[in-house]
């Protein structure tokens, strides 16, 4: 949604900044502050930013709720996060590979990410490898790789998810978690 605010709105000042003329000021030769601004909008409207495939609000088969939404943009990198059980930043995704990266930013009480012995310590930062499917139409998500102390560590790991049943198995030991379009 925030996305397509940004794009009406970039639109709307292009078309005011068409039609009111501006243009270069014949004095000096140059562009005028209000054209050179035109250029810039014009230049971000034609910038690839790519959208994360799964953005978007979600109810998943455990009855737990999400929300996704991440963007790449070649400017300012990704820029993302995934609220849901524990909230997460979505540093980097892959929508070919059907991958993404995210950090939380305290460990769960159950992890130990920079293993000190100690769990659930606030501020310490944990990286996981998500994967995600279509199969027989609907998503599914498989967090796959989780509680690594750098998203290199979470690179590495070799885990690797199945996706030719996510109903019943293929994420570890369990199934894939499927999510519910809201």
């Amino acid at each position: 949604m925030r996305y397509k605010l940004i794009f009406i709105n970039l639109l709307i000042l292009q078309l005011f900044v068409n039609c009111f003329g501006f243009g270069e000021d014949k004095s000096n030769g140059k562009l005028d502050e209000k054209s050179e601004n035109l250029l810039l909008v014009d230049y971000l409207n034609k910038t690839n930013i790519e959208f994360l495939e799964i953005n978007g609000n979600w109810k998943d088969n455990w009855g737990s709720y999400h929300q996704i939404y991440a963007e790449k943009n070649p400017l300012s990198g990704v820029h993302g996060f995934w609220e849901g059980l524990i909230n997460k930043i979505i540093v980097e995704f892959d929508n070919s590979s059907k991958t993404l990266y995210v950090k939380g930013i305290n460990e769960p009480s159950w992890a130990d990410c920079n293993n000190n012995s100690t769990n659930g310590e606030n501020g310490v930062e944990c990286y996981s490898r998500i994967v995600w499917t279509k199969y027989n139409g609907s998503y599914y998500y498989c967090e796959i790789v989780y509680n690594k102390a750098s998203l290199e560590a979470a690179k590495q790991d070799t885990t690797q998810a199945d996706a030719s049943n996510p109903d019943s198995t293929g994420c570890g030991l369990y199934a894939w978690t499927k999510l519910q379009k809201l």
